[in-house]
């Protein structure tokens, strides 16, 4: 049990790190050409992490268990 939380926890870091770099580069893309394809890349990447984050919270703060 303490290992799935562990790659989990670990996992959920990844897709922070990942989104962040991806929103970071696709805002800087949007800002050179000034596509406005680029910003809505951005801001859904942005949308998903924000997400992936949120939830992350929630699970820590509500102790929910990972099986049924």
């Amino acid at each position: 049990m303490v290992s799935e939380i562990i790659f989990l926890t670990f996992a959920k870091l990844v897709v922070l790190i990942l989104g962040i770099i991806i929103v970071v580069v696709s805002y800087g893309a949007y800002r050179r050409v000034k596509s406005r394809m680029m910003l809505f890349v951005s801001l859904g990447f942005g949308l998903i992490t924000l997400g992936s984050l949120v939830e992350g919270f929630l699970f820590e703060i509500l102790k929910n268990k990972l099986a049924f």
